[in-house]
């Protein structure tokens, strides 16, 4: 289970990533129900993890705008095994959206300091 807080009524849980050179690093990301993605990293994490971009792909904002963003692969640990995973690099916060969460139970008590619950459905 990852479990993590409410704050300023938004969501966040931590999750480790891997480096470029395999060193574990962990953030925090707000759970973003409204981005259908798997994770997306603000530049100053992408350079923290010494990423570089795979590719560059157009991508539709929530304010319906649409811009070219990079297109990188994370390693993330998540529900205890380690995945490589599709992230963008954009946005000021680092976002868990529904293609990581797919397959998951997820519980917020949305108050502030309110848990949040992220769990794998059981088969």
């Amino acid at each position: 289970m990852t479990s993590g807080v409410v704050r300023g009524l938004v969501p966040t849980v931590p999750l480790t990533l891997e480096d470029r050179d395999g060193r574990l690093q962990r953030f925090q990301f707000a759970v973003d129900t409204g981005f259908t993605g798997a994770l997306s990293l603000p530049e100053a994490d992408l350079q923290r993890l010494q990423l570089t971009p795979l590719r560059e792909d157009p991508v539709v904002l929530a304010d319906g705008s649409s811009r070219m963003c990079g297109f990188y692969r994370v390693a993330v640990y998540w529900h205890g095994a380690r995945h490589e995973i599709p992230a963008y690099g954009l946005g000021r916060v680092p976002l868990l959206g529904m293609r990581l969460l797919s397959g998951s139970r997820v519980g917020i008590d949305v108050a502030e300091g309110g848990p949040v619950n992220i769990e794998p459905l059981q088969a």
